[in-house]
């Protein structure tokens, strides 16, 4: 496909990129999860606009049924901070309770994070 159809077609999809990003970000806002079914919404066009936003590190996508697929935040990195980093020398028995809270703020700033960036990159199209 020579550059000037390739310029063509990505006009034509920038507004659906525009209202699909939107919904993500509006779904995981609110929600904290985007779902999907795949003959709405194809999986691998949903990742690759993702990664086009720069956000594919931050979410994790999985299949809750055959047709049916899920766009979550990516919590593993708020896990292993709060454990590891700003949990460890905290009292044994405060411990859970220390990982508990700093969770809650770590996931918290993810999703808002996650909802600016993909706002900020539908605005482009």
């Amino acid at each position: 496909m020579d550059t000037a159809k390739r310029k063509q077609k990505n006009n034509n999809m920038e507004p659906q990129n525009n209202r699909l990003l939107t919904r993500i970000a509006e779904a995981i806002e609110h929600y904290g999860v985007f779902i999907f079914q795949q003959e709405l919404d194809d999986p691998n066009s949903i990742l690759a606009l993702l990664r086009q936003a720069g956000v594919s590190i931050l979410v994790d996508i999985k299949k809750l049924s055959h047709s049916i697929y899920v766009v979550l935040p990516n919590e593993k990195p708020c896990h292993t901070t709060c454990r590891y980093d700003k949990c460890s020398t905290v009292e044994e028995n405060k411990q859970e309770e220390c990982i508990r809270e700093c969770l809650a703020e770590c996931i918290k700033e993810l999703k808002t994070k996650l909802v600016e960036v993909l706002r900020t990159h539908a605005r482009r199209f």
